[in-house]
């Protein structure tokens, strides 16, 4: 028990009708911690600022929808396609509601399906099978 936990429930023993105070958990300064810590910290925040760019590409496809549609197509965003002004509405909405899970859920299957494609699953896989042809495995 850490100094500072025992001094608070001493304190707390002292107190008549005082709760028990929780221990404080122990603080870990080596590498693998920070960078643990770093990494989670950044998928806060990196799925907080995807949330908002969908926010902002949602509302500003919906701006420019009906720019589009009542503007009959005049002034500069009436040069935008449609099938912009759809994916924009799509994209910023699944991107407003998923934010970094989505992100790395699309991630994830790339990389398998790459990796599918370009050989090295089924390579490495089958790599024991090749080596006892050449007396290895």
């Amino acid at each position: 028990m850490n100094p500072f936990t025992a001094l608070v429930a001493r304190a707390a023993e002292a107190a008549p009708g005082t709760t028990d105070v929780p221990a404080l958990p122990t603080a870990a300064w080596d590498i693998v911690s920070f960078l643990t810590n770093s990494m989670s910290y950044i998928k806060i925040a990196g799925g907080g600022l995807l949330m908002l760019m969908g926010v902002v590409s949602l509302i500003w496809g919906g701006v420019i929808l009906l720019i589009k549609l009542f503007g009959s197509g005049q002034g500069a965003t009436g040069q935008t396609s449609w099938m912009k002004i759809i994916m924009m509405i799509v994209i910023g909405g699944a991107i407003a509601v998923g934010g970094f899970s989505l992100v790395f859920t699309i991630g994830s299957g790339g990389k398998k399906t790459i990796e599918d494609l370009g050989g090295a699953s089924i390579f490495f896989d089958s790599l024991p099978a090749f080596g006892s042809l050449f007396g290895l495995g």
